[in-house]
């Protein structure tokens, strides 16, 4: 959480921390937002007893998905999820009832000198692994031994930084881990091997978090990554693709042929290390989560205004259908949630009635539209709707507008589901997601002052 801390600070908002060590801090604490960690067990008795004394509400973040009974538990008093890639939040969505919000994984400071002086990485044919001992079983166990043998490799030419005292591969040099040290044991090498490959057989060795390969293009090695979606997505994106591996053979070909300086020569490397600070610093992450929250309405008063306003006696729209509809059945339904880009709920109309279109607008200006396609056993039938909400409007119209989702569907009067104060924080969220990338910090600090104050 430090570098999140961090980052709220560069922007001006007032975030601090709790020591479970220090009962008084946490029995005199008043806060909007409580964050925890999904993995802090004991945190969690502290949290609920926080909330249910100030009413705030309380945000998860999670990282590894290796059951989801947990979350499930968790989702008894949690208001808000954190994910740490889009993968993660198509997993943990549809098992929790809360907006899952995917905010990534800041830069870890471990790739950076810090205090120390600047020390590049070797230009030499080593290779470098690290991370935790269970993890090179997972991604490489089956894989590197035959891999190193087809190829010839020197075990010489290979370094494992991992837990003290724990040996994952014969033959192989072992560095212990710590965080103070890496930065320095890390320019021993100029390559360095990433794997999601699951010989575990879990989803979530599948999917988890590009963080690896952002420290080693940070550190400023050549990165050797496995075929799997964030390293893949990630390797695309910087036209790194002849650094993938998607089997043995390919990995060997790559310890084949490996060229130090042909390679470093083919990554441009202070490209994309600038673009990855722009979108993973402490500050671009801070200002990310900061736009899911800033002017939020909390989710029990939103929830019960969806209630009071669930088929009001629609205006007329300039999108309903011609005719007379004095007699014809109004749609029933519901705003349930909105999570990161995607407005969540269910619309219904006569049996007889077709798919309901949902359009959301903004003082009349269209900004997201979808259809009831999605089916609902608590309602027997294919009622339920998501919208993906147009990320390219000016928030200044969201802001000052007044935004309403209707439903509309053949034989049933246009009807409006609700009108939603806070949407405008998840357009936010998209804005300041740009601003970050586009380098425009000043401007989104600009931005958040004003509506944090």
């Amino acid at each position: 959480m430090d570098p999140l801390l961090e980052g709220l600070a560069s922007l001006g908002i007032s975030s601090g921390r709790l020591l479970l060590s220090d009962p008084a801090s946490i029995l005199e604490s008043s806060c909007r937002y409580l964050v925890i960690h999904a993995a802090d067990g004991p945190v969690i008795d502290a949290a609920q007893a926080i909330k249910r004394r100030t009413g705030c509400e309380v945000i998860c973040f999670t990282s590894d998905l290796y059951q989801l009974a947990w979350p499930r538990e968790l989702a008894s008093f949690v208001d808000y999820f954190i994910a740490p890639t889009t993968y993660h939040a198509q997993i943990l969505g549809p098992a929790v009832w809360q907006p899952v919000f995917v905010v990534p994984e800041c830069i870890d400071p471990i790739a950076i000198p810090g205090a120390a002086p600047t020390l590049p990485v070797e230009a030499n044919q080593r290779v470098l692994w690290f991370g935790y001992p269970e993890s090179f079983s997972k991604a490489l166990g089956f894989l590197l031994p035959q891999a190193f043998t087809e190829s010839g490799f020197a075990m010489d030419d290979f370094l494992i930084i991992t837990a003290e005292d724990r040996q994952v591969m014969a033959d192989a040099e072992h560095l212990p881990f710590a965080p103070q040290t890496f930065y320095r044991l890390s320019a021993r090498c100029g390559y360095s091997m990433l794997s999601h490959f699951v010989f575990d057989s879990h989803i979530n060795s599948y999917i988890k978090s590009p963080n690896k390969l952002v420290t080693s293009l940070i550190r400023g090695h050549v990165p050797w990554v496995s075929d799997t979606p964030n390293y893949r997505d990630l390797m695309h994106h910087y036209e790194l693709s002849p650094f993938i591996y998607r089997n043995g053979p390919d990995l060997v070909r790559l310890l084949k042929h490996r060229d130090i300086q042909r390679d470093r020569d083919a990554i441009p490397f202070d490209r994309i290390q600038q673009d990855l600070r722009a979108r993973y610093s402490s500050t671009a992450v801070a200002a990310i989560f900061a736009s899911h929250f800033v002017g939020r309405r909390p989710r029990h008063r939103l929830e019960s205004a969806n209630r009071d306003r669930l088929c009001p006696t629609p205006d007329p729209h300039p999108w309903a259908p011609s005719g007379d509809h004095a007699a014809i059945t109004r749609l029933e339904g519901a705003i349930e949630s909105i999570n990161g880009q995607y407005l969540l709920g269910w619309a219904r109309g006569t049996e007889e009635s077709s798919a309901a279109e949902i359009i959301v607008t903004v003082d009349g200006y269209c900004v997201g539209r979808g259809v009831t396609d999605i089916f609902r056993p608590d309602l027997n039938g294919r009622f339920g709707f998501v919208v993906a909400l147009e990320s390219a409007v000016d928030p200044a119209t969201i802001l000052t507008g007044q935004t309403l989702v209707v439903a509309q569907a053949a034989g049933c009067v246009p009807t409006e589901l609700g009108a939603i104060d806070s949407l405008h924080s998840e357009i936010l969220a998209a804005w300041a997601r740009r601003l970050v990338t586009d380098g425009a910090v000043d401007e989104l600090q600009q931005l958040l002052r004003q509506f944090t104050a």
